[in-house]
């Protein structure tokens, strides 16, 4: 007997256990009634261009993992139960929204490529500061969705629709550094200006790091 009560026992736990485990890959939403939802190309209000594209895409790419629930591109609205709206911003001003974050000074092994100038400070890592604002929005009207993209409007939780309004801050670091050149064949200290390349990495490294933000401060919690 004791040893039938002991197999129920592990049996038990057993499916508690796998129980939990697909729970966490089904539908967060099941829930609130939603089965599909519709994701519109986020909306870029920063003064970086170019980061709407991966960080719609990415957030697409995270609720696409979950099972039960079906993922629409674009504004749809028949046959869909929720609307996705995202709306990355950062200051207007490039000072605030790229900001140096560390400074070296033109000694040591950046001598050579200095010369005789007498030594100053140099900026050496910058840093790129937007925000991801994420509403999911039941059934939206018309009336709802432009209550959504208003500017001054930055929470709604309180919005009988809404199942969620969250604020992602996301920062992105880089070296200014290209080139630290000690000899004649080299080219000498380089300073990032324009460089588009690193502009784009940072992009798709902030747009991950916001669905991953999305997934552990959100969806984990329905």
């Amino acid at each position: 007997m004791k040893i039938l009560l002991t197999l129920l026992a592990t049996a038990t736990l057993c499916s508690s256990c796998a129980g939990y485990k697909i729970h966490e890959e089904h539908n967060p939403f099941y829930k609130y009634g939603i089965s599909s939802v519709a994701i519109p190309m986020f909306v870029n209000r920063s003064i970086f261009p170019a980061i709407s594209g991966p960080m719609t895409s990415e957030v697409m790419l995270l609720l696409s993992s979950y099972q039960d629930l079906i993922v629409h591109p674009g504004e749809r609205s028949e046959g869909v139960d929720a609307m996705l709206i995202g709306i990355i911003d950062s200051s207007e001003h490039m000072s605030d929204a790229k900001k140096t974050t560390a400074l070296k000074l033109s000694d040591g092994e950046y001598l050579q490529s200095i010369g005789s100038r007498s030594k100053f400070y140099f900026p050496s890592t910058a840093a790129y500061y937007l925000t991801l604002r994420l509403v999911l929005i039941k059934n939206p009207s018309t009336a709802d969705k432009q209550a959504v993209y208003t500017p001054l409007v930055t929470s709604l939780n309180h919005h009988p629709k809404v199942i969620f309004s969250k604020e992602i801050p996301l920062t992105a670091s880089f070296n200014k550094i290209a080139a630290d050149g000690n000899n004649a064949d080299e080219g000498g200290v380089v300073n990032f200006t324009q460089n588009h390349a690193i502009m784009n990495r940072k992009m798709k490294e902030l747009s991950l790091h916001a669905a991953d933000t999305l997934k552990k401060e959100v969806l984990d919690a329905f």
